[in-house]
C-alpha cells in the first residue's frame, strides 16, 4: 500500500493514504509503527533528511523521491491552499499524473569503504590546490 508524506522536523509528519482518502498525524517517534500497523511499504515524499530516509529502508519501506517540484505551480493547478494536509495530496495528485517524476531511493554503499572515503578526500585536496 501506498502513503504520501509531508516530512516536518518539529511537528508531526502528516501522511496521506489515498484508499482511505483521509491524512493522519502521525509523530516521528510512532512513524515506523503506524507503517507497519496500517500495511503501508510505499512512502512518497517531496524531501526529508538522510538518516530519517535510512530509517525507513532499514524497515523494508520503499521511499520514493520527487524529483523535480515547484508546490507553488501545483498548488495554483490543483487549486489548493498552503497547509501541511495539502501538500501530501499535492504528491499523490503528481503521482497519479506521472508516476515517473518520483525516483526510488536507494541507500548509496559507497560510502562506508574506506578506500573510496579515501578517494574522495584526495579529490578534495587536489581540487583545493588546483584553486591556488
Amino acid at each position: 500500500m501506498k502513503a504520501f508524506v509531508d516530512h516536518q522536523n518539529k511537528l508531526p509528519h502528516r501522511v496521506y493514504i489515498p484508499s482511505e482518502d483521509k491524512v493522519y498525524k502521525v509523530r516521528d517517534e510512532n512513524f515506523i509503527d503506524f507503517l507497519e500497523i496500517t500495511g503501508i511499504t510505499e512512502v512518497y515524499i517531496e524531501s526529508a533528511p538522510r538518516g530519517w530516509i535510512y530509517r525507513l529502508l532499514d524497515n523494508n519501506i520503499q521511499v520514493y523521491i520527487l524529483r523535480s517540484h515547484n508546490q507553488n505551480i501545483l498548488r495554483r493547478k490543483y487549486g489548493l491552499k498552503k497547509n501541511h494536509g495539502n501538500d501530501e495530496k499535492i504528491l499523490y495528485l503528481v503521482y497519479k499524473e506521472n508516476p515517473s517524476y518520483f525516483r526510488r531511493y536507494c541507500k548509496r554503499q559507497l560510502d562506508n569503504e574506506p578506500e573510496i572515503r579515501r578517494y574522495i578526500l584526495v579529490l578534495r585536496e587536489i581540487k583545493r590546490i588546483n584553486r591556488r
